[in-house]
């Protein structure tokens, strides 16, 4: 799984943010719990059946001025989906979450009290467990400039700058290909037509075919050299630069330069 719930959840859309126009966090983005429920939803399935919470405490303390605090400690759970079939739980282990609220607060006309403070303190709960399920994450790490998310490239996507056949001549060398080897299959592939073509994907497969199922190279030499135009000429070349397939003399894998050269000529 990894992960593959992160990626879901990490991105609101435009619509379910608002920018906070006072106090401390100034500037950042509000996120519309309805917007996580909904999520959630689409992630896990209803509410009840793929995920649920439950609330573990209510309580209050005193804060200055006679002003009061109301937080809320919960449970957040998601179903197992193995858990009815293996015997196992149905919820997988509870994910935990406290949040706060002001439930009396000193304004200009003096105290005053919120009736909606516990309520907002479960909101604030279900958002900090659903944080560890990647929810908005992509808010809370500073992507969202207000506009646009704005992802940094990542670190490996930066450093690679090997062009194809160097990335090609290093998967070789990791399957015991050896330089001559890879060059033969270059050339016999025709590698220069696939990189114009922007077909090079074509060229991989057939590599990880050869390392699959390896063919002698003495057939694939011989092969290529079959199905070309000038087959003869080639054959005739290799004759004469005293390369030999066959018999208690054959040099053709000591000659792989050479049959390279004549092959690409």
């Amino acid at each position: 799984m990894s992960l593959e719930i992160w990626n879901k959840l990490k991105s609101p859309p435009k619509d379910a943010l608002k920018v906070i126009a006072a106090g401390r966090l100034k500037g950042k983005s509000d996120i519309n719990p309805q917007w996580r429920y909904e999520a959630m939803t689409d992630v896990f399935g209803e509410c009840g059946k793929g995920w649920k919470y439950e609330i573990v405490k209510l309580w209050t303390e005193e804060a200055p001025e006679g002003q009061v605090f109301c937080f809320a400690q919960i449970n957040l759970y998601t179903e197992n989906g193995t858990g009815k079939l293996s015997g196992e739980p149905p919820w997988n282990d509870p994910i935990p979450g406290v949040g706060g609220s002001m439930l009396i607060a000193k304004e200009t006309a003096g105290l005053h009290a919120n009736d909606e403070a516990f309520k907002m303190a479960i909101t604030d709960a279900l958002s900090v467990a659903m944080k560890m399920l990647g929810m908005a994450a992509d808010i809370y790490r500073g992507f969202w400039d207000g506009s646009k998310y704005n992802r940094p490239v990542a670190q490996e996507e930066k450093q690679d700058t090997k062009t194809p056949y160097a990335k090609w001549q290093e998967w070789a060398a990791a399957n015991g290909i050896s330089q001559d080897e890879f060059d033969l299959l270059l050339t016999v592939y025709d590698h220069k037509k696939m990189l114009h073509e922007n077909i090079t994907d074509k060229f991989t497969a057939r590599l990880q075919l050869f390392v699959k199922a390896p063919k002698p190279f003495k057939d694939v030499i011989l092969d290529h050299v079959k199905k070309r135009d000038d087959g003869a000429e080639i054959m005739d070349a290799f004759t004469a630069a005293g390369i030999t397939f066959d018999g208690d003399d054959k040099n053709y894998l000591s000659k792989l330069p050479e049959i390279i050269s004549i092959l690409r000529k």
